[in-house]
């Protein structure tokens, strides 16, 4: 009992230790690339993203990289779709590949889309009484495409990272206008970014630690103005509750996970979520972050179906979480494992 309750308060020394240096941070009041920084697949959003110490396979490239490390299929592939907020919509898919049962680490590849909508493109016109004219519409698109790598080099250590190429395209926006001809420029850039993660299992019951810096990039620049990508601190501490009871554990689990997030545009955030699953088929999740302005609590369900014996399973995931003034977020996620 006594080496349990060590145990317990070097993981809550750490936890402190980390937040500390992750203050050091220089805070910005802006940032760009933003559709990097919000949760994508269904179960992560589910928990509100509280999922930085949890095993997720392909799934952990968009989290923390490390929790890749320990996947028990050869492949893993993971596709879905986000209808966020004022119609801008998110598709992605990520496939990790794990030879010979991981034993040279888990490779993965990962590619985001994103749809910001139409505009009605306007300039200022002062020979009708409009005011302006209308030169149609436009729309402006980001992608990002990524390769990670994770591996386990201890039953209880791993860590994993990823390389991103993201470009953002905003299209040829008007910087000059002489009669009815216009100057324009392009409105685009693209940088690498990086990630990197580590995950620990502590060995006590199931508690697991995960920490990740997401992001790492020079600063980008449309046309002249300069900004920095959405660089994120994120650790995170996760146990299954039903450790410390007398419920049977072949049937029923409940994860709870608490994260800390340091982001460089928006000030500490802690997220709380939860994850039931019964007889590792049918899980119900909800997760809750604060402060925040307009997002507010996430509830999900997923439901993963075995084929054979050999490991071949498809899961489905959905999520929904509360946006404020604005509708709701809805995120939906397709898996395969083989």
């Amino acid at each position: 009992m006594k080496k349990n309750y060590q145990k317990i308060v070097f993981v809550l020394a750490l936890l402190i230790g980390v937040t500390t240096l992750a203050t050091a941070q220089k805070k910005r009041g802006q940032t760009s690339f933003g559709f990097i920084a919000n949760p994508l697949t269904a179960r992560a959003a589910g928990m509100n993203d509280a999922v930085y110490s949890i095993d997720l396979n392909a799934e952990a490239m968009f989290s923390n990289p490390a929790t890749m490390a320990r996947q028990q299929s050869m492949f893993n592939v993971s596709v879905g779709q986000v209808e966020f907020i004022a119609d801008i919509n998110y598709s992605y898919a990520a496939i990790s590949i794990a030879p010979k049962k991981g034993r040279y680490g888990v490779w993965g590849l990962q590619l985001i889309s994103t749809d910001y909508g139409e505009f009605d493109e306007t300039v200022i016109d002062k020979s009708n009484n409009l005011s302006y004219r209308d030169l149609g519409t436009y729309n402006p698109r980001a992608f990002a495409l990524g390769l990670s790598y994770a591996r386990a080099v201890s039953g209880q250590f791993s860590f994993g990272g990823s390389v991103k190429y993201l470009d953002v395209n905003l299209v040829n926006g008007i910087v000059g206008i002489d009669g009815y001809e216009f100057a324009r420029q392009n409105f685009s850039a693209n940088v690498f970014a990086y990630d990197f993660g580590v995950h620990y299992k502590t060995g006590w019951e199931s508690l697991e630690l995960g920490f990740a810096f997401k992001n790492l990039a020079q600063e980008v620049t449309f046309h002249t103005e300069s900004a920095e990508i959405p660089l994120t601190f994120r650790m995170g501490v996760s146990m299954d509750v039903f450790d410390l009871t007398e419920v049977n554990k072949d049937y029923n689990s409940l994860i709870v996970s608490i994260n800390a997030n340091r982001p460089r545009d928006f000030d500490e955030q802690i997220i709380i979520g939860a994850d039931y699953t019964y007889m590792k088929r049918f899980s119900i999740r909800a997760g809750y972050l604060l402060p925040a302005e307009e997002q507010g609590i996430s509830f999900g369900a997923g439901l993963t179906q075995p084929i054979n014996r050999n490991g071949i399973a498809i899961s489905a995931d959905y999520s929904y979480t509360t946006y404020g003034i604005f509708s709701g977020v809805n995120r939906l996620t397709v898996q395969f494992s083989f």
